[in-house]
């Protein structure tokens, strides 16, 4: 689900990008892009929100620290900013 922070079990981390505030904050993540099959990544905010916007429904969930959301794989979206915000994405796949 999308608002939850529990990915499913059997995961392991791979990757993670750097902390982004708005400012830092690449222009491909706030454009439609989507998570290769097989891995999840999970939104980390640690100061202000930002809202993450499903593309195949068109809704979209406001995540504000200190929360945390689980994007699924092959799921399109994007991220939008309204504001002051600090956010890192870590990557999980299933490993063996």
């Amino acid at each position: 689900m999308l608002s939850t922070d529990q990915l499913p079990e059997g995961l392991q981390k791979v990757g993670c990008t750097p902390t982004f505030d708005e400012k830092t904050l690449p222009a491909g993540l706030q454009k439609e892009h989507v998570l290769p099959a097989g891995r999840w990544g999970l939104l980390h905010l640690f100061g202000g929100g930002v809202w993450f916007v499903d593309e195949a429904t068109g809704t979209e969930t406001r995540v504000a620290a200190p929360e945390s959301l689980v994007i699924e794989p092959e799921r399109r979206h994007h991220l939008r900013t309204d504001g002051p915000l600090s956010l890192r994405v870590e990557f999980y796949e299933r490993k063996g």
